[in-house]
Order: C-alpha cells, then structure tokens, then sequence
C-alpha cells in the first residue's frame, strides 16, 4: 500500500496518479466528491458528521484497494485521527464525539494492518504560508473564511508531529513541495525516480 499524506491542497491526488501510472497499479481517490459531500472545510458546524461519513467512505475504499496486491491512495485514515484531534482542541466536538470517532478508526486500522505487508507514506509538507497559497479559497463564502483558515492552520501547525509520531520512519518518505516541483517535467522525472527507488527497496 503506497498513501500520499499531507495537508490540503498539497498536490496528493496528483502524486498518487502518477505513481500508480508509473508502477502500473490502481490509484483509489480518497477524496473524490459525491453527492453526499460532507467536506471538512464546509461543515464547521457539523464537524462529527463530517468526519464519521469520511471515516466510512475511506474504510470502504481501503477495503476495496487491499483486494489488489499493491495500490495507491491520495490520503491515509491515520491523517483523519488528526483532523478529529484538532476539531476537539477547537471545540468543534465534543470529547464523546473524538472518542467515538477514534474508537471507530483504530478499529478500521487495525482490520487494514492485519492483512497488509508493508506500506510506504509519502508525506508532501511545506510550511504554513505557502499552504495557505495553494488553497482555493474562491470555493468558500467570505463567512466561512476565517474558521476554516483556523482549522487549516492549527492542522499544519501538528502535521509534522503526527506524521513521525505515527509512522514508521522506515515506511516514510518526507518531499519537501517548496523546493521540489512536481509539475516541472526535469524534477517530476528526478522525484518520480527517487519514489521508485524506495518503493523497489521496500519490496512493494
């Protein structure tokens, strides 16, 4: 299983397809929209419903991508536990509703570790004020700007952290998205033929 981590806007669905073209495998799109978009960023309100329909959807998709004997995703349930840490620090859930949400993504984690080898995490970072550039925020009403700003940075601010602290370091790969362009065609090749690498050195 090969994830593309990171905050939003950061590029992941860009990596992931290109790593599944380049190692010729299925890319599952986490963060596809449907009808029933409970998107993150829109529902401050409604912050647990939000996150327990994401919680779902993604357990759905991983269930359905370990049928495969390698695949890409452009977002890992670990990055979810995350987004509920931070909604409770802000006060959008409650203390009940992190817990029911942790509770219900350790499990679903626990289900996917059992039956996977070895994973590789490809973590995109960058620092708070260039994420901030990278978000349409054309796509929010002006009411919405302020909260949603909020939580965006209180998530950056932990990333970091969370990432280390919850992945093997020999399963993670950090790309700092500053200093490497993905949509250059001379560094895509260059950043493309260092995931290879270290996918091959992990016999994924």
């Amino acid at each position: 299983m090969i994830n593309v981590c990171g905050m939003i806007s950061t590029g992941k669905s860009i990596y992931a397809s290109l790593i599944s073209e380049l190692i010729a495998t299925e890319f599952y799109a986490i963060d596809k929209e449907d009808a029933f978009d409970y998107s993150l960023e829109r529902n401050v309100d409604n912050m647990f419903v939000s996150q327990i329909y994401h919680c779902s959807e993604r357990y759905r998709l991983m269930r359905k991508a370990a049928k495969h004997p390698r695949y890409v995703l452009n977002r890992h349930m670990i990055e979810d536990l995350l987004f509920a840490e931070v909604s409770y620090d802000l006060g959008r859930i409650t203390y009940e509703e992190k817990l029911v949400h942790q509770n219900l993504m350790n499990l679903f984690i626990s289900e996917i570790e059992e039956e996977k080898t070895s994973d590789l995490y490809i973590y995109l970072k960058c620092d708070h004020d260039y994420m901030l550039t990278l978000i349409d925020w054309t796509k929010f009403h002006p009411d919405e700007e302020k909260d949603i700003k909020e939580f965006y940075m209180a998530l950056h601010s932990r990333y970091d952290e969370w990432m280390t602290k919850h992945v093997d370091p020999k399963e993670l790969m950090v790309i700092d998205i500053e200093k490497r362009n993905i949509d250059d065609p001379v560094e895509r090749e260059e950043i493309l033929s260092d995931i290879l690498l270290r996918i091959e050195s992990m016999g994924i």
